[in-house]
């Protein structure tokens, strides 16, 4: 969740800005110090924070916005570590100054001092005279990586209530991850409850559930999810893919089967082929085997689609064709001992018991084979 801060940054820097701007509490301050203070901006104005610093560093406490005008040149000057020990007195003087606890809280975040961060990050939202409730994500995200994850729980689902306003899908997205990683399977349900209610024709929101209860083992539900967000949008490859595993998962191969041949409509990846195979076979349609067998074949042959078609075409006492099949197979170098032992059966069944012996003789010779070759070949005898 790190790579957050770039996408928040600017907003809350320009709110920062804005709330500043108003800010005329200059009770206290010196007449060289208002001075200073002047200069400074003005120098901020031409781009020149090193003379800002200058100015500033001498008169730093007397007063908080001089520690908050400092800060703010110190960050320019790349001196952060400095910066933030500035933003601290600024909101230590101060305790009600929103744009000191803002600038404290993105600091510290972005200098991965997370605890310090989160309860910056709700100082500021709470302080601000226009609260935004993305700082609230943020500061949950913070209490997240501090780790904290019931606080960050606490603030993600005080969002989703609804009464901070519209609430959006990344905040339930970040709930649904960090009660997860902490076991909070009650707070995940709810959540997932929450966004189908709110964002039932997402399908995003369908994804999100997929993956939640896919993560939980929860098959069916996942299957359920993944099919309904292919109703709300094409799926991916990939995804094609991971819905007919599901089916396969809840013992539904047909529906795997066809999902499948979506996928290899518009690939020729042998292992899309090898699982659709599988697939109707697992399925008992070995028509629809065969003929995915003989396709993939075509597109791109493997061992093992070599493999499954000579199986299929043995299934169907086709003995030649399987014969030719398991001979392809020999010829790869793999699955020798397999390849050997079916060709002795095919021989059998074609009435070669020469040309079996001889197969069946090297099937022998593979451990994982032996014993079923031996036996086939004393009847043989």
């Amino acid at each position: 969740m790190k790579s957050v801060t770039s996408r928040w940054m600017v907003g809350l820097l320009l709110l920062a800005a804005t709330t500043a701007a108003g800010a005329t509490d200059l009770d206290g301050l010196s007449a060289p110090a208002r001075r200073a203070l002047f200069l400074a901006q003005g120098y901020l104005e031409d781009d020149l924070p090193a003379r800002a610093v200058e100015v500033l560093e001498g008169l730093a406490g007397e007063h908080y916005l001089v520690h908050y005008t400092l800060a703010n040149a110190l960050v320019r000057c790349d001196r952060k570590d400095e910066a933030l020990n500035h933003y601290r007195a600024a909101v230590q003087d101060a305790p009600d100054f929103a744009p000191g606890w803002l600038h404290l809280g993105d600091l510290a975040y972005e200098l991965g001092r997370y605890d310090e961060a989160a309860p910056a990050l709700l100082s500021a939202h709470t302080l601000s005279p226009d609260p935004r409730p993305e700082l609230l994500y943020y500061a949950a995200v913070a209490f997240h990586l501090a780790g904290n994850p019931g606080r960050a729980i606490s603030v993600l689902e005080d969002l989703v209530s609804g009464e901070r306003g519209e609430v959006k899908l990344d905040w339930y997205r970040a709930l649904v991850s960090i009660a997860s990683e902490a076991g909070r399977t009650e707070v995940v349900a709810g959540a997932l409850d929450g966004i189908l209610a709110h964002f039932g024709a997402d399908p995003d929101a369908w994804l999100l559930l997929y993956r939640a209860a896919g993560s939980s083992g929860d098959y069916r539900r996942a299957a359920v999810a993944l099919t309904i967000v292919g109703y709300l949008r094409e799926l991916t490859p990939s995804e094609e893919r991971a819905l007919s595993d599901l089916y396969l998962a809840i013992d539904i191969p047909a529906a795997a089967g066809r999902r499948l041949e979506m996928v290899v409509a518009d690939s020729t990846r042998a292992e899309d082929y090898e699982r659709l195979v599988g697939a109707y076979m697992l399925a008992h349609e070995p028509e629809e085997a065969l003929a995915a067998a003989t396709r993939g074949i075509e597109e791109a042959p493997t061992p093992r689609l070599w493999s499954l078609l000579g199986d299929l075409h043995y299934a169907r006492e086709e003995y030649a064709a399987s014969r030719r099949a398991f001979e392809r197979l020999l010829e790869t170098g793999t699955q020798t001992g397999r390849a050997h032992l079916m060709l002795g059966y095919c021989a059998i069944e074609l009435g070669r018991p020469a040309e079996a012996l001889d197969h069946l003789r090297a099937a022998s010779r593979d451990p994982e084979y032996e014993g079923r070759a031996r036996r086939l070949i004393d009847q043989l005898r």
